[in-house]
């Protein structure tokens, strides 16, 4: 019984792992934020050259990352200087940053649970149990991202309205796309090409580890054999 809930309970934490580590690394890569930009016209949207769209997507980089606590930029808008940011669209942001804080301090216990399992089930050559929890992940993460994948297809901006009301406590995400740069840097298709990477990379970060531990499984065999 204790060996099932503890297969759960690490499918449970490989899949929350694997999704995490995904919603960091795209949510804090520059080079996305600016390829989606080009993609999108976003300088032409906003009235902001690439060169400002640039420090502005550091600088909202570097404060998901912890690196600065002021968000606040001033840049060229229509060839006039201004702060970027309002006071709504400052507040959101600290939400956000909030939501990402929040993700490093949970995925970092993933990844020890994880790492601890794994040297764990190494050391009594039983790797094979953290290949069943991998593979029941990836099986989990295939019947996920399918059912997100309709989601998407069918009604995003739905999707992204529920995500807001589970994730945020006020409405302040509430912008508007006529004076607000931020909504007009980040529209719904940014996000809904963003996540749509999140999405495929999941899956193929899962079959990347499903594989890697399949041949530490392998290993393993070879060893008992000896």
């Amino acid at each position: 019984m204790t060996k099932k809930i503890l297969t759960i309970v690490f499918t449970v934490f490989i899949l929350l792992a694997v999704l995490l580590s995904n919603v960091v690394f795209f949510g804090t890569s520059k080079s996305t934020y600016l390829r989606l930009q080009s993609e999108l016209g976003i300088s032409e949207t906003t009235g902001i050259s690439e060169d400002g769209l640039y420090s502005i997507t550091e600088s909202i980089i570097d404060y998901l990352l912890l690196k600065t606590d002021n968000l606040q930029v001033l840049e060229k808008v229509n060839g006039v200087e201004r702060e970027i940011f309002n006071q709504r669209e400052l507040d959101h942001m600290e939400d956000v940053r909030v939501l990402f804080l929040l993700s490093y301090g949970v995925l970092f216990l993933l990844a020890a649970a994880i790492v601890f399992r794994v040297v764990l089930l190494h050391k009594e050559n039983n790797l094979a149990e953290f290949y069943k929890e991998a593979k029941a992940s990836f099986i989990s993460s295939l019947v996920i991202t399918s059912l997100v994948a309709v989601i998407f297809v069918t009604n995003f901006q739905k999707f992204w309205i529920v995500f807001h009301e589970v994730f945020f406590f006020n409405d302040l995400y509430i912008l508007n796309p006529e004076t607000d740069i931020l909504i007009q840097m980040m529209p719904l298709q940014f996000f809904l090409k963003i996540s749509t990477r999140i999405a495929v990379s999941f899956l193929i970060t899962h079959a990347g580890l499903l594989i890697i531990t399949w041949f530490g499984v392998k290993r393993d065999d070879k060893k008992n054999r000896r």
